[in-house]
């Protein structure tokens, strides 16, 4: 799993800075080349532009205290990697494919017992 929190030179809590700048000069992390656009904020940060005064914080890192964003707001940011991405929450699809089965089996005995 790829961190932020251990970058050489990361922004402050309550700032952000571009991936290279923030990885000490290079934007490639635990084997992921990243965009130039991707940038590294601090879970303290709270925007401005559309936040005056408001105690919101830009994002909510999972895990630790820093999290990616896309600073141009643009499509198509590039990742390049030889590592499989995935969710940290993903069900992998033998997991899914065998959920759906145990839900049809369900179903079919329930239908089964109320015709029965």
């Amino acid at each position: 799993m790829v961190t932020f929190d251990n970058l050489t030179n990361p922004p402050a809590l309550t700032g952000f800075n571009n991936i290279a700048v923030a990885n000490g000069g290079t934007a490639i992390l635990a084997g992921v080349a990243f965009d130039s656009s991707f940038y590294v904020c601090g879970d303290q940060y709270v925007e401005a532009y559309n936040n005056t005064g408001g105690l919101n914080v830009f994002l909510h890192p999972h895990p630790g205290h820093y999290a990616l964003f896309n600073a141009n707001g643009s499509d198509q940011r590039t990742l390049t990697t030889a590592k499989g991405l995935i969710q940290r929450n993903q069900i992998v699809s033998e997991d899914l494919l065998a959920l759906s089965q145990r839900i049809l089996r369900s179903r079919h005995r329930t239908l089964g017992d109320q015709h029965g």
